[in-house]
Formats: C-alpha cells, sequence, structure tokens
C-alpha cells in the first residue's frame, strides 16, 4: 500500500523518499540536492570544479526543517511575484487572497507551501508533481495542477515545468523560479560580474508596477556585462533580447537560458548579502491586474479547462 507524505499526497511504491528526504542528483559536472517536502524546492546546486564540489546556489543552511523562501532555489506556481494587496479581478470577478508579504501582498503563488509527489527518479533526472485539490480557496481559488523536473545533461542542470488548469472555466495563470546565487564563489577574489539582454522595465513602487515597461534605467542596465555594485536591487527587467544570461564568476561562467515564455528576469541584489537573485518568470509583478487593465508586457497567459501550459529554463557551467 502506498504511504503518504507531509501534504497528504501518495508517494509511489517502492520509494525511498521520506519526509526528511534530500534527493540528491549528480554527474560530473553538478550536484544537485531537491527537497520534495519542502515545496520541490533546491537545497543545494554545486558545479565541480577544481577538482571539488563549489556552491554555485546560495546553500540552504538547515534544509532539513527550512521553508523553501531559505531554500536555494524554489518554484512560484501558479503565479510569480507579487499581487497587490492581494486582490485581483480576472472576468470581472474580484478576488481576494490571503497576504503573506507584511500582511501587505500575496506573494509568490502557493506550490512552494506544500509537499510534492515523486512521480520519476534516476541519478540524473527527478520528476514530482503537485494537485492543489484541498487548497484552500483564499490561498487561490482555482484548481491546478503541476509537474517540475529536474534533470542533469552532461553540463546543463535544465528546469521543465508545467502547470494544468484542473478547473472547469477559464483562469488567469503564470510561473516562475527563485534561484539564489552566490556573489562570490569559494576562493574567488572578486565579486560575480552578469549580464541580462533586457532592454526595458517596469517603473515599480513597492515592486508594484501600474504602467507599461519603459527603457531600462542605467542602474538596472546589465545589457553589458557588470558587476551588482552595491546598490539595492529588486526590479523587473522585460524587453528580452535574447534568452541568455551569463553569470560570470572569476574562473566559471553559468550561462543562465530559459524559453520564451519567461518574459521576466527578476533582480533581486540586497548589497548587505552574499547572494543574489536572478528569477525566470512568465508574468510581470502583480502581472494579474496589470492582465485585466490591459497594460502591456504583463506576460500573464489563460488557460481553459483541461489545457496546460510549459517551460523549461537552464543553468549551463563552462569553466573558464
Amino acid at each position: 500500500m502506498d504511504h503518504e507524505d507531509r501534504a497528504g499526497q501518495p508517494v509511489p511504491e517502492g520509494s525511498d523518499v521520506t519526509e526528511d528526504s534530500i534527493v540528491v542528483l549528480e554527474n560530473e559536472h553538478w550536484r544537485v540536492g531537491v527537497l520534495p517536502h519542502t515545496g520541490a524546492s533546491v537545497a543545494f546546486g554545486q558545479v565541480r570544479h577544481d577538482g571539488r564540489w563549489r556552491d554555485v546556489l546560495r546553500p540552504t543552511a538547515d534544509p532539513e526543517n527550512a521553508g523553501a523562501s531559505a531554500t536555494a532555489c524554489y518554484p512560484l506556481i501558479p503565479w510569480s511575484n507579487r499581487i497587490a494587496g492581494g486582490r485581483f479581478t480576472f472576468a470581472g470577478v474580484t478576488w481576494e487572497l490571503d497576504r503573506n508579504e507584511d500582511d501587505r501582498n500575496a506573494l509568490h503563488g502557493v506550490a512552494m507551501n506544500h509537499a510534492w509527489t515523486v512521480l520519476e527518479r534516476s541519478p540524473h533526472r527527478l520528476r514530482l508533481s503537485f494537485d492543489s485539490q484541498g487548497v484552500p480557496p483564499h490561498t487561490w481559488p482555482w484548481r491546478f495542477s503541476a509537474e517540475l523536473t529536474y534533470e542533469l545533461r552532461d553540463d546543463r542542470l535544465v528546469v521543465d515545468t508545467l502547470l494544468r488548469n484542473e478547473a472547469e472555466e477559464e483562469v488567469p495563470a503564470g510561473f516562475g523560479h527563485h534561484p539564489y546565487f552566490v556573489r562570490r564563489m569559494d576562493g574567488d577574489a572578486e565579486e560575480v560580474r552578469v549580464r541580462i539582454p533586457a532592454a526595458e522595465m517596469f517603473e515599480l513602487d513597492e515592486c508594484i508596477p501600474h504602467d507599461a515597461p519603459v527603457s531600462v534605467e542605467p542602474r538596472v542596465d546589465f545589457r553589458e556585462l557588470r558587476t551588482l555594485g552595491g546598490e539595492h536591487i529588486d526590479d523587473d527587467l522585460t524587453g528580452l533580447t535574447d534568452g541568455a544570461s551569463l553569470i560570470r564568476y572569476e574562473r566559471l561562467d553559468i550561462v543562465h537560458e530559459a524559453d520564451p515564455l519567461y518574459t521576466q528576469r527578476i533582480l533581486f541584489a540586497p548589497p548587505e548579502k552574499d547572494y543574489f537573485a536572478l528569477e525566470p518568470a512568465t508574468n510581470a509583478n502583480d502581472g494579474f491586474n496589470l492582465f485585466d487593465r490591459g497594460v502591456g508586457g504583463n506576460g500573464v497567459f489563460t488557460l481553459e479547462p483541461g489545457a496546460a501550459a510549459s517551460a523549461a529554463w537552464s543553468l549551463t557551467a563552462l569553466p573558464r
């Protein structure tokens, strides 16, 4: 008989995944730990360099007890970033959601807060699923299901996301991922440099946009490789001219690529921290409200009953 994980979802017969397991994928280039019970988040992401494993993603301090937001990377489903005030309107109906960001906004979806089921596992590949049936409607009003696949393909870590509408009506949707990268790899004397091919940005008021994107400002213009600098950055970059960004350490390049459905790159770089985030997202900050108002560049898509959307992003490790 199947046993059940922390969210009451069945774990496949014969699985050795338990509540406190870290599922480790490893090849000669990458070593990645995934936490199925913590929102299918990533505990660590390491690259073999100079004969040893070095952290590229921010390692989780206490993976057995951490929430998803304290991990190295976590999924944002069925929306990315914020819904202002936890309120949005779709098809003439206004919905109220729990506000989980200092009691102001609904933040980062709901799937990160629940355990996922392991569907398939091998040394280089892990496929997980989540079904929102039973999730309270004040966190999201429509039922959905999702699958995540983490796969090591030689020097690439590929993350594939599928989101399906399980409701009986059309719904708005989006998703993203929140990877944290170290600012400085172990042993490096210099901080990371970053290139992001984004020609536009949303002007934000406390992380919320009100109008269509504008030309990217010099302070967050990363179309040429540059350091993050000492200014606080928390911006929604868009108008992508290419799907590939570059994260350059002293002796290692990480090529950050994403399918075209990921129309946004959220750059979060607090100068007092030893990490930064470069998040692929399909929808803009507060995208559902932008969509309702007809503001361009919002990235929100809609799904008919039973329909699904999928997209992948990846990290390629290239020693220099």
